[in-house]
């Protein structure tokens, strides 16, 4: 249609490249949080040490099979953190990780987390570009630990948006290094 007016088709370049594009912000592990209160171990907002004892023993901890549990405190009660080292002791081998406090003030910790256990199959000889800007934003170390878990399978890293790139890696066994 274009063509017939004379007017040379656009190409895209970028996606045209073979360029896989990153944006580090979803690797958050949104589908896989969930929240437990801690206030519903609480007796009239007060933490009684045998009976909390006794409520976490008989708890169904199942229901948070290979789940990241961030554990919360809706009511203005004081919990003492062996409380929360408690639950984590009981989560163990069946949560993937525990924390306290909520997805925000987590959120650091749990892209680290999910860095740290990304599959890298995906991304098995590919040029990639890991993109700079995003909705927020994020600690200069997680984009080194996303550079460096991706590093030993990628044939290209490269870093900010794919008009406009600083080149970060290239395997050794391919030509022109940067």
């Amino acid at each position: 249609m274009i063509e017939d007016f004379g007017i040379p088709e656009i190409k895209n370049k970028v996606s045209d490249s073979g360029l896989l594009q990153i944006q580090i912000e979803d690797f958050f592990p949104k589908n896989e949080l969930d929240f437990l209160d801690i206030s519903e171990f609480l007796e009239d907002g007060i933490l009684r040490e045998k009976n909390f004892r006794e409520k976490i023993k008989d708890f169904n901890w199942g229901q948070y099979q290979d789940k990241i549990l961030l554990i919360t405190n809706s009511q203005d009660s004081i919990v003492p953190l062996w409380a929360y080292f408690l639950i984590a002791g009981k989560t163990e081998g069946i949560v993937k990780l525990s924390l306290t406090g909520s997805s925000e003030e987590n959120y650091e910790v749990l892209l680290g987390y999910a860095i740290e256990n990304l599959n890298t199959l995906a991304y098995q000889q590919k040029k990639i570009v890991v993109k700079g800007c995003g909705d927020r934003t994020i600690n200069p170390s997680l984009f080194m630990l996303l550079i460096q878990k991706l590093q030993p399978v990628a044939s290209s890293i490269m870093f900010g948006e794919p008009c406009s790139t600083v080149p970060i890696f290239k395997a050794k066994n391919l030509r022109n290094n940067f």
